[in-house]
């Protein structure tokens, strides 16, 4: 089975003090295909206690301080003096100062966690949710490279085969 897994970047710039951004990973569950008595087709996503997910389903991207930086976030909130909370150089951070070092991180995780099959997607937000392929096999960053529809996206990645949908009536 492929994996489908999604990189999200959110952040608070703009809002007082907010300047970094912040990734995280998700990774698409199964779908579960009903027919309507119309003849409607409907989708629901598979999540709670009986799918199994993948690990790195929800995984906050992390990076290494360096001294510099360690010190002047310290300085900023306010924890220079409290040793208990004080970061310190090689200190783990979710904090990124750019996009582009959220999607350097992502492709290395994705590379350890993930097999050359599976597919990395990012959602830019400001592209109306339509997703840019950052890793994946050849066929399906041909076949999204022209749809700039995020349903149309889903559509071409469940009929390829890159997401798992079962029937209404199947346990799988």
């Amino acid at each position: 089975m492929h994996e489908v897994a999604r990189l999200s970047v959110t952040s608070f710039r703009g809002a007082m003090g907010g300047e970094h951004y912040y990734g995280r990973l998700h990774v698409d569950g199964r779908y579960v295909r009903s027919v309507e008595p119309d003849g409607t087709v409907r989708l629901r996503g598979r999540r709670g206690y009986d799918v199994e997910r993948h690990p790195a389903d929800g995984l906050d991207l992390t990076r290494k301080l360096g001294a510099r930086e360690a010190a002047y976030l310290n300085e900023k909130d306010g924890t220079r003096m409290d040793s208990s909370i004080r970061l310190k150089p090689g200190s783990s951070t979710t904090r990124f100062n750019d996009v582009d070092s959220i999607v350097e991180t992502a492709l290395t995780v994705f590379r350890e966690k993930f097999d050359e099959t599976d597919v990395l997607l990012f959602e830019r937000r400001r592209d109306s949710g339509v997703c840019e392929v950052l890793a994946g096999p050849d066929e399906v960053r041909a076949g999204l490279a022209g749809i700039r529809d995020m349903w149309r996206q889903e559509e071409w990645l469940m009929e390829n085969g890159y997401l798992l949908v079962a029937e209404e009536d199947d346990p799988t």
